[in-house]
């Protein structure tokens, strides 16, 4: 029903007649004919700027015409301007046919495989990459960003294509005298004195490494009593570099072992953790505490269970972020790279280890069983239809629920594909 996105006659029901399935239905289709009506958009622009048209009418450019005709900001009209360029062909001056910027973009856009934002995302990052950049190469480039599109949302596209241009750039040999790192540093105190503002740049060493100490600090709050942690990221970076500066302040009282920070880990027996035994269990392998208290050790976050069977062995690690003991960890980190969930963006640093079999069910913590997935989509998966296991490869991929694709077909993570692959 409704496949076409076509709007609702007086015979058709209304929208809170429709079930679920039947609106994921009609919003597919409304943006099939979105994407339909974007391609003749364009085509019906370039054929305008063919023939002369914005001349005759007495525009300066095509951009000024799409601003009156269409009520558009400039912006608008030059971003639809560009993408007439990019995906549509032309005709010079003597009626020769001119190919569009993007011919593989746009066969794909044509056929409303990818969205006018995914052909912004190409056109912008090809624009931007460094002049040494050879024809062959962007083709090769422009190629693979479109097969992105095909399957991850614009941001995805956008962040293979910052690395991308990376890349390309590590190629071109700096001058001696831009060596040595430009940072910048300003610090300004409000005229009441009460805050200071902070700006600057920074190398991108060093602002990777920034980064990376922020952005476990800066992971939202967990909920509480219910209410979701509502600061904003801007906010949440500013209370991460507030935390950033105490811990330099008592750099001191922060010993790691091993190159790790500090772990506090109970170790107990099954019997012991479901209430049947109470015996003593150990606190970080050596110190014994009642299995009472060690019971309610296992329910905080910051402390790591560690379950043993009747034998010994090893049954579980705990249920916080930090299920997967650190050298399994690393192993994750270097195979996932970020989230598996399709079109994700997010990097190791913001995921949880996820059970693909949980281990109530039989699973083990081990790399075959477990795959990297965010805070939101690790909420999704445990939630909702959306299944991960692994492949045939020992790469986890995502199983969509059948609402969504009634053959659930395998999705792979290209965003991290892709860059695994340049």
């Amino acid at each position: 029903m409704f496949d076409n996105g076509e709007v609702p006659g007086e015979d058709e029901p209304e929208l809170y007649q429709l079930t679920d399935a039947e609106l994921v239905s009609l919003l597919r289709g409304l943006d099939d004919a979105a994407r339909a009506a974007a391609s003749r958009l364009c085509e019906v622009i370039a054929e305008i700027t063919s023939r002369g048209t914005v001349s005759r009418y007495g525009y300066r450019d095509m951009v000024g015409l799409l601003q009156d005709a269409l009520h558009l900001d400039r912006g608008d009209a030059r971003r639809w301007t560009r993408r007439a360029l990019a995906a549509c062909v032309g005709r010079g001056i003597g009626g020769d046919e001119t190919p569009p910027l993007l011919p593989v973009a746009a066969l794909a856009f044509h056929e409303r495989e990818i969205s006018p934002e995914h052909l912004d995302a190409i056109d912008d990052i090809l624009a931007g990459l460094p002049p040494h950049i050879g024809p062959e190469q962007r083709d090769e480039h422009e190629t693979t960003l479109t097969e992105l599109s095909r399957a991850a949302h614009p941001g995805a596209v956008r962040a293979a294509g910052r690395h991308l241009r990376a890349l390309a750039e590590q190629d071109i040999p700096p001058k001696t005298e831009d060596r040595a790192p430009k940072r910048e540093l300003v610090l300004k105190w409000s005229s009441s004195g009460d805050a200071l503002r902070v700006s600057g740049k920074l190398d991108k060493e060093s602002g990777v490494r920034l980064e990376t100490l922020l952005s476990p600090l800066s992971a939202p709050r967990p909920a509480s009593e219910g209410i979701p942690d509502m600061r904003s990221g801007s906010e949440r970076l500013g209370d991460a570099f507030a935390e950033l500066l105490e811990h330099a302040e008592r750099a001191a009282d922060l010993p790691t072992e091993a190159g790790e920070p500090p772990h506090i880990v109970v170790t107990m027996t099954l019997e012991q953790l479901t209430g049947d035994l109470n015996s003593s269990a150990r606190l970080n392998h050596e110190h014994p505490i009642p299995a009472e208290l060690a019971r309610r050790l296992a329910c905080d976050a910051k402390i790591i269970p560690a379950v043993l069977g009747s034998r010994g062995e090893l049954l579980d690690l705990g249920r916080s972020e930090r299920t997967a003991p650190v050298g399994l960890r690393r192993a994750l980190n270097v195979r996932d790279k970020g989230c598996v969930f399709p079109g994700c963006t997010r990097s190791y640093r913001w995921c949880r280890a996820h059970h693909l079999i949980y281990w109530q069910r039989g699973g083990t913590t081990c790399l075959a069983n477990l795959a990297l997935l965010c805070p939101y989509h690790h909420t999704l998966v445990h939630n909702s239809e959306w299944e991960i296991q692994m492949g045939a490869d020992g790469m986890p991929e995502a199983i969509p629920p059948p609402w969504l694709d009634p053959a659930r077909t395998p999705q792979r993570n290209h965003h991290h594909h892709a860059k695994r692959a340049s």
